[in-house]
């Protein structure tokens, strides 16, 4: 893979809103589902992280091109048993891919989940230590450590009394009126939220344990090109440049 010369601070930043692609580069497939703020749809456009990652791989070499292709979170192991897409960012292999083609790039972020609650007189950390008889908010087709990774609705629902939905932010709005008393939220989202919605965070009460704790990778398919080792140095090169640095802070995440 041919990559081009190390770009600068000003052009890091400018590549995000703008670039071009060689002639003749290879596609490459890249699977996304809406999972804000990593996959956002926007006035019916999507936008996110992923995007903007994808926007930076394109603009660091010339032998590939880089597409997003939407799926769902459900529907993405079937759309890539479907060659619909190759590749998949912020993923990791314990997340329903076992059995599957795939090779794991290196760690480029790592993340997790929280509880969150409606704070309450006399209602602190002990309260995320049971829940039995509580009602649980989650995102659709999402893995909680809470049910060992068990993503199956039916499962979640009548072990837990957990509803799955398409919305971080209206899982925060339900614990904070009390239509459910607790909520799994990814740390990158619940920060970027909260910086905007200042309000929201003095209803809320955040667990300090962790429901997981998780090192994001990038899953490729085996045999196919761009080959991991490939994947593994635009990941260093975006991490030397300072690329990653800036997308992330874009978005709260350091």
């Amino acid at each position: 893979m041919v990559m081009k010369k190390t770009v600068s601070f000003f052009w890091a930043v400018l590549f995000l809103c703008t670039f071009s692609t060689d002639a003749g580069a290879i596609e490459v497939r890249v699977g996304g589902y809406t999972f804000p703020p990593f996959v956002e749809n926007v006035d019916g456009k999507f936008a996110g992280i992923t995007l903007d990652m994808i926007k930076a791989m394109n603009a660091l070499q010339d032998t590939y091109l880089f597409k997003f292709v939407p799926t769902a979170s459900k529907r993405r192991y079937r759309d890539f048993d479907k060659n619909a897409f190759d590749l998949i960012l912020f993923e990791s292999k314990q997340w329903g891919w076992a059995g599957k083609p795939i090779e794991e790039s290196d760690v480029f972020l790592q993340g997790g989940e929280v509880y969150i609650a409606k704070i309450e007189p006399g209602r602190d950390q002990s309260y995320f230590n049971d829940f039995t008889g509580k009602r649980i908010a989650g995102f659709v087709g999402y893995h909680y450590g809470f049910a060992d990774f068990n993503a199956d609705e039916t499962f979640l629902n009548e072990q837990f009394n957990a509803t799955m939905t398409m919305t971080h932010e209206g899982n925060i709005r339900s614990v904070s009126s009390g239509r459910v008393e607790i909520a799994v939220v990814t740390i990158s989202f619940l920060k970027k939220y909260l910086y905007c919605h200042p309000e929201i965070g003095e209803k809320i009460l955040i667990s300090q344990k962790l429901d997981q704790h998780y090192n994001h990778t990038m899953l490729m398919r085996s045999n196919r090109h761009p080959t991991i080792s490939e994947i593994n140095m635009l990941i260093q090169q975006m991490k030397e440049n300072g690329i990653l640095s800036i997308i992330f802070e874009s978005y709260g995440i350091k």
